[in-house]
């Protein structure tokens, strides 16, 4: 019995496996419209507790945010967009639907957004 007390583990960790939001601006340019700002909420949970605490991960936005950056930007490459209302339907073509990440979390109910079209079509044509 004494060999189990001293051989037991040192160390305990708690993981949160929680579903949790998250957000942030990803700001897309070209020549039509120059820079526009689009808002990136999705959700993100622990999907595989031993590599989150094997990999370290105590930011899990910070994990994530460069990934879905990523892979928007893999979808979005090549993409023409000269209309708000044509980069609606190219985000909507580029936005995964999840990602699981090698560091064992998994983001879900990806959604890429801009603002209203009228309101922006409406400043272009001021």
């Amino acid at each position: 019995m004494g060999e189990l007390w001293w051989f037991a583990p040192r160390l305990v960790y708690e993981v949160d496996t929680s579903p949790h939001a998250m957000e942030f601006t990803w700001a897309l340019t070209n020549d039509h419209l120059g820079r526009v700002d689009v808002e990136i909420t999705a959700r993100w949970k622990t999907a595989d507790p031993v590599k989150v605490v094997a990999g370290r991960v105590f930011d899990a936005v910070a994990t994530a945010r460069p990934r879905i950056e990523e892979r928007l930007g893999e979808g979005m490459r090549g993409v023409e967009w000269g209309s708000y209302r044509q980069l609606a339907d190219a985000l909507a073509r580029a936005t995964p639907d999840a990602l699981d990440l090698p560091e064992g979390l998994r983001v879900d109910r990806i959604r890429a957004t801009i603002p209203p079209f009228e309101y922006l079509d409406d400043l272009t044509e001021g």
